[in-house]
């Protein structure tokens, strides 16, 4: 079982005429437990047994299938004898899974400050080890990060763990720029990456706020509407809006938004309205979640043949799922109608085979992935 600490005997019986003298052994194998192993015999007379104990643990991300193990003896005189392999059954133990949504904030005494929001939450069954989040550093200087990552010792199963990533834009831009967040989590290869764009209603508008802001001068009444850059300044209601950058971005409700300081007094009123009024929401994205992959079980066709059945699945709707073995496609599926949520793959097999690396890549229309990396 992944995760969990087994001892493993070595029985040798030498069946020659003639004694071994300081016998070892190395292990071979498709798992890291086992692989460079090594075991220590010495002296076997014709006909005697000796016996080696060993304490090996399966890396707990280990994913269901099977292990290829070998070994060679060796003694002073070089290799004596490279045993027949062996095939062990891996059984994986929960998983977590990530799942992340995030909420872009302009500030408003300084709209070229930015605050990124992210949520993550464990959704799966078992818990997480260290999960790190990090903003990617953008190609052109459109903006500069000031606090670009975070992490978390670990997120047992439905915990979730919330973050603030800050950003300043830099000049004025002609296309919307975007920021790119990283999720990872080390033990069981989880990564999540999600593109979201920095500026309000349009590219014009984050231009001339940017430019104003920089320069220090206050912009004039028309330019101001958009992102209300001076305390002063109230946007028409219409204006006021938020534009939902993305097709799925909703915007949230207002109490969800952290609210800006009162003005000391005394304050005009119009400076004090603006001050406490809360940061301009710019994305208000859904949980993003990637495709989930599980070997279902494992059907007997006759004649020593099987076919094992993988399920991948997606709370919105599968692009794609393809199995390979070592480097040949076994199965492929485009998922076809209305309801694109799951897919079923059957992989040919037989216990007699020998082990191969069994990769599964799901894709969800988002472009979200997920790979089960194992061997079967």
């Amino acid at each position: 079982v992944a995760g969990e600490d087994v001892e493993v005997e070595v029985r040798v019986v030498n069946r020659s005429a003639a004694p071994f003298y300081r016998l070892r052994g190395t292990f071979s194998s498709t798992s890291a437990a086992f692989d460079g192993q090594s075991i220590a015999l010495g002296r076997i007379e014709p006909g005697g047994t000796r016996a080696w104990t060993m304490k090996v643990k399966v890396p707990g991300s280990a994913r269901t299938g099977r292990a290829r193990l070998e070994l060679r003896l060796f003694d002073d005189d070089g290799e004596v004898a490279k045993l027949p392999p062996l095939r062990l059954a891996v059984q994986e133990t929960p998983r977590p899974h990530l799942a992340m949504r995030a909420q872009v904030t302009q500030l408003p005494e300084d709209p070229t400050r930015i605050d990124i929001a992210l949520d993550v939450e464990n959704r799966g069954d078992g818990p997480t080890s260290k999960v790190v989040v990090r903003l990617k550093h953008p190609m052109k200087e459109q903006f500069e990060i000031l606090e670009g990552a975070g992490d978390v010792p670990s997120l047992e199963p439905g915990a979730k763990a919330s973050f603030v990533l800050k950003a300043r834009l830099l000049g004025s831009f002609d296309a919307v720029p975007e920021a790119t967040v990283y999720v990872s989590e080390g033990r069981h290869a989880l990564f999540l990456e999600r593109s979201f764009a920095l500026a309000p209603a349009g590219a014009a508008a984050t231009k001339a706020g940017a430019a104003a802001a920089q320069a220090g001068a206050a912009p004039e009444a028309a330019d101001a509407k958009p992102a209300a850059l001076e305390a002063g300044a109230l946007p028409d209601a219409a204006d006021a809006k938020p534009a939902a950058l993305e097709p799925n971005a909703v915007p949230g409700p207002a109490e969800a938004n952290p609210v800006g300081a009162a003005a000391a007094a005394p304050t005009p009123p119009a400076e004090a309205a603006a001050a406490a009024s809360p940061p301009t929401p710019l994305v208000q994205g859904a949980w993003d979640e990637a495709p989930r992959i599980r070997i279902d079980g494992i059907d007997d066709k006759g004649d020593g043949h099987y076919e094992v059945r993988v399920t991948a699945s997606d709370d919105h709707a599968l692009a794609k799922v393809r199995a390979r073995l070592d480097d040949d496609t076994v199965a492929y599926v485009e998922p076809q109608g209305s309801d694109r949520r799951s897919a079923t793959l059957t992989l040919p097999w037989s216990p007699e085979d020998d082990v191969k690396k069994l990769r599964i890549e799901a894709v969800d229309d988002s472009g979200l992935r997920e790979l089960y990396a194992g061997s079967l």
